[in-house]
C-alpha cells in the first residue's frame, strides 16, 4: 500500500496499489492557531495508516530558491514534511521524494509544464480533478506504482 503526497497549504494525496486506488483527494487542514494544522495532519497521517497501513509514501520534493511560493506555504510544506518524516520513522514506512522537475518529465514528459497540463494528464486517466494539489498527487501515485497508461475509469490501458 503506497500513500503519494504533494504537501503544502493545500495537500493532494493518493492511497492505493498498482492498478487499485482507493482514495485520492485534497486536504485542507484548519489554522486557527499556531501549530494546530501541524497536529492535526499528525492525527490524519496516523488515521489514514490505521485505515490503510500504507508500507510506502512518495511525496513531492519542493526547492524553494527562486520560488516564488508564499513564506506561509514554505513553512506549512517544511513543517509538513518534518511531521511525515518522523512519522515515517517511528512507523518504520519507507519513505521516497520525487523532484517537481522529476514529476512532470515522468507523467508529462516535458520538466517545464504548467499546472493546467499535470491536470489534463491525470483527467486522461479517468479522473475529474481540478485542484493541482490533488493532480500532483495522483501523477506521483501513477508514475510510482507504474501505472502511467492506466485509465481508471475504463480500466482501459491508454496508448
Amino acid at each position: 500500500m503506497i500513500l503519494t503526497l504533494d504537501l503544502g497549504l493545500k495537500t493532494g494525496y493518493a492511497i492505493g496499489t498498482q492498478g487499485k486506488l482507493l482514495e485520492h483527494g485534497m486536504l485542507k487542514l484548519p489554522n486557527k492557531q499556531k501549530g494546530d494544522r501541524y497536529f492535526f495532519f499528525g492525527q490524519w497521517l496516523a488515521e489514514k495508516h490505521k485505515t490503510y497501513n500504507f508500507q510506502k509514501i512518495v511525496f513531492e520534493l519542493v526547492n524553494f530558491i527562486g520560488d516564488r511560493t508564499s513564506p506561509c506555504s514554505a513553512h506549512a510544506y517544511g513543517g509538513y514534511k518534518a511531521i511525515l518524516e518522523s512519522f515515517a520513522y517511528a512507523n518504520q514506512i519507507s519513505i521516497e521524494t520525487l523532484t517537481v522537475r522529476e514529476i512532470k518529465q515522468a507523467f508529462a514528459e516535458k520538466s517545464n509544464c504548467g499546472k493546467e497540463k499535470i491536470i489534463q494528464k491525470v483527467n486522461e486517466h479517468g479522473f475529474n480533478v481540478t485542484d493541482d494539489n490533488e493532480a500532483d498527487a495522483l501523477a506521483i501515485f501513477l508514475i510510482t506504482t507504474k501505472d502511467k497508461h492506466h485509465d481508471y475509469t475504463t480500466g482501459n490501458r491508454l496508448n
